[in-house]
C-alpha cells in the first residue's frame, strides 16, 4: 500500500543562464522551441506531467524530447544545453536553492506529485525499515519527537 507523506509541485527547470530566464511572461510557442526532458518515474508522475503540459497548452506530441529517470543525467543535460526539464520540485531542490538551476515563471500550482512510502501489507517490517519509515513520517509531518522512532 502507498503511505502518503506530502505532495510537491512540478516545475519547468533550466540552467541559470538559459535564454528563457530573462522572460517574465512565457508563451507556449516559445517553450516549443526547446528540447524537453520529461521524467519517466512512475505512471502517476507521467500522468501528472501529461496533464500539466496539456494545461498550459503543450500537447503530448513534443517532438524534441528526452525521457529520463536519473536526476544526475537530467542535471547534466540541463547544464550543458538549453533544454527544459519538467520535474517534481524535490528532484533539484538543492540546485534550485543554490541558483545553479532555475524554475521558469510558469504557473504549475495546479499540478503536484505525491511523495510517500510503498509498503507490503502482508509482511512485517524489519526493525531497521520500521525506524526508517517512522523517520520519513516524522520529517514529513515536521515532528521533532524522534524518540518515537525506536522499534
Amino acid at each position: 500500500s502507498f503511505q502518503h507523506l506530502y505532495a510537491e509541485p512540478f516545475h519547468f527547470v533550466v540552467r541559470r543562464e538559459h535564454p528563457l530566464t530573462e522572460n517574465q511572461i512565457l508563451d507556449v510557442s516559445t517553450l516549443k522551441r526547446y528540447e524537453m526532458i520529461l521524467p519517466e518515474n512512475s505512471p502517476s508522475d507521467n500522468a501528472h506531467v501529461a496533464r500539466l503540459l496539456t494545461s498550459i497548452g503543450l500537447t503530448d506530441n513534443i517532438s524534441d524530447r528526452i525521457v529520463a529517470m536519473a536526476p544526475g543525467f537530467m542535471r547534466a543535460c540541463l547544464l550543458d544545453s538549453d533544454a527544459i526539464c519538467v520535474v517534481p520540485e524535490g528532484v533539484f531542490k538543492r540546485e534550485l536553492a543554490s541558483g545553479e538551476l532555475v524554475a521558469l515563471n510558469i504557473d504549475t500550482s495546479h499540478s503536484s506529485s505525491a511523495v510517500g512510502v510503498i509498503v507490503k501489507t502482508d509482511a512485517p517490517f524489519k526493525p531497521a525499515v520500521e525506524v526508517m519509515t517512522r523517520a520519513f513520517h516524522a520529517v514529513a509531518t515536521g515532528s521533532s519527537n524522534l524518540d518515537r522512532l525506536k522499534p
